[in-house]
């Protein structure tokens, strides 16, 4: 291979964020930022564009000024087109600006990877914003994006399956890497001055949640099982966010305003000791969650952490703890478990347990994973085999352990499951790492054969197969349509 198409082959990515921390708080940003300057670090000849303030951004980041939305668009792609004659993959973290990369990516045939770090559309509309038109357009522009990505970067198996079922994206182009967390700037360090910081005595018990303010986010919830708690503890809520005013007024009428403190925005560099003060960290988020990369920054300062079964919160802590684990939303259960962690009665991880656990986020992992990744773009390896299992089990409900069990007689193929029903059929695959979908079931079987011929002509797998009697003479239909062969019935 000569000089130049090694060179060629060398990963030189060209990143489009959305904002620069911590200028602009948020898990999104302050992933964008550790990736960037990781890289960096690592020799990649990477360069980045985000929309500013950023006022410490390093070299190789191009700073478009805030503003107007149509004059910021062509900023963002004056700058994109630019920076991208020197990459050769381009690594989309935002869809609206990701709008632009992706055109001049086609331009230059630069190959797209996307992260997806949530649904831009759907968490508007859960944020309160109204107007139809608006949030379809967010949708169709998400769509227009993601589907021109050959690799998608999701944090948990739980949001590549929001990637799969909201957005029609195969599962074999999706990669799940986790976040990264700083380990030199949240590690543990001495309690009494993390407390002295925050005017909390010694002998208080803490517990802390840090948290965009917003419905989701189930503060509320964390309130009202505050509530239940014994009295002499303290909740400290650290964040900011449209719905403070409602939450004082929740824990006014609930007589929490001496065991609850609202502290607003915290700095970035008083994080670490906001977690070192607390005996716990809670993050009672009620849907949308991809990751919560508070949870690993509390672990990492060795504070264990309660969370809730939202979106991918339960994998930022598997392997941890079993019961770290509380239904969202379940106000009755979070307040036995925090009462059993602040009292003694239930245990949680001792510090040195959440270290290590937390250790397994590091940033040499994040970048080796991006590098292979990029690699993959510039040469892919050789295609695994796609094997679609489908389990419509109408008769009776198939057990985790069972469908598992099948599914490991495939062995070396990309396998991924579409189920007819059964959302806890679905998380339980999912937790066990497998991918998964549920197609909704329709009321008649034409439709029912038409919708799956639909689902696995857009999946296109090398074999489907098949696990339910009951449906199988359907799903076999539905894959002829697809002109996909179809293995004989388990």
């Amino acid at each position: 291979m000569s000089e130049a198409s090694a060179a060629e082959r060398d990963p030189a990515p060209l990143l489009a964020g959305a904002e620069w921390f911590p200028d602009t708080p948020g898990g999104l940003n302050r992933t964008f930022r550790l990736l960037f300057t990781g890289l960096a670090e690592a020799g990649l000849r990477s360069s980045a564009v985000v929309v500013g303030p950023a006022r410490d951004a390093p070299p190789g980041v191009a700073v478009v000024s805030p503003g107007w939305l149509p004059l910021r668009m062509a900023r963002f792609a004056q700058a994109i087109t630019r920076l991208s004659s020197r990459a050769n993959v381009v690594d989309v973290h935002f869809a609206l600006y990701g709008l632009v990369a992706v055109i001049a990516a086609r331009a230059r045939r630069r190959p797209v990877l996307v992260h997806f770090h949530g649904p831009w559309a759907v968490e508007s509309a859960v944020a309160g914003e109204r107007g139809g038109i608006r949030l379809r357009a967010k949708h169709a522009l998400e769509r227009f994006v993601y589907r021109r990505a050959a690799i998608h970067v999701v944090h948990t198996l739980a949001f590549e399956r929001l990637l799969v079922e909201g957005y029609g994206i195969q599962p074999w182009t999706v990669a799940i890497v986790p976040p990264a967390v700083d380990l030199e700037q949240f590690r543990p360090g001495d309690r009494s001055e993390a407390r002295a910081r925050f005017d909390i005595a010694d002998d208080t018990r803490v517990a802390v949640t840090v948290r965009r303010i917003t419905p989701r986010m189930g503060i509320d919830d964390l309130l009202r099982a505050w509530a239940r708690v014994s009295n002499d503890v303290q909740l400290l809520i650290a964040g900011r966010g449209p719905d403070r005013a409602r939450l004082e007024g929740i824990a006014h009428e609930l007589g929490l305003e001496r065991r609850v403190r609202f502290l607003g925005a915290v700095p970035d560099e008083a994080l670490p000791d906001l977690y070192r003060a607390a005996d716990v960290c809670v993050v009672p988020s009620r849907e949308l969650e991809g990751f919560g990369l508070v949870i690993v920054e509390a672990l990492a300062c060795g504070t264990p952490v309660v969370v809730a079964d939202a979106g991918g919160l339960p994998e930022a802590v598997a392997g941890l703890a079993h019961d770290l684990i509380v239904p969202a939303g379940d106000v009755a259960a979070l307040a036995a478990r925090l009462e059993g962690a602040l009292s003694g009665g239930q245990p949680l991880p001792a510090p040195e347990r959440c270290r290590e656990h937390a250790e397994q986020f590091s940033l040499s992992r994040l970048i080796e994973a991006h590098t292979h990744l990029y690699s993959h773009l510039l040469a892919p390896p050789a295609r695994r085999r796609r094997v679609v299992y489908i389990d419509r089990s109408d008769r009776r409900a198939r057990s985790p352990a069972e469908l598992i069990a099948m599914l490991g007689r495939a062995p070396g193929d990309h396998v991924h499951v579409v189920l007819g029903r059964g959302e806890a059929l679905a998380r339980a695959l999912q937790r066990s790492g497998i991918s998964v979908e549920v197609l909704p079931e329709t009321r008649t079987a034409p439709a029912y054969v038409a919708r799956l011929a639909r689902r696995l002509l857009s999946l296109r797998p090398d074999l489907v197969q098949t696990v339910s009697s009951d449906s199988d003479g359907l799903d076999r239909v539905a894959a002829r349509l697809a002109r996909v062969p179809v293995a004989g019935q388990r």
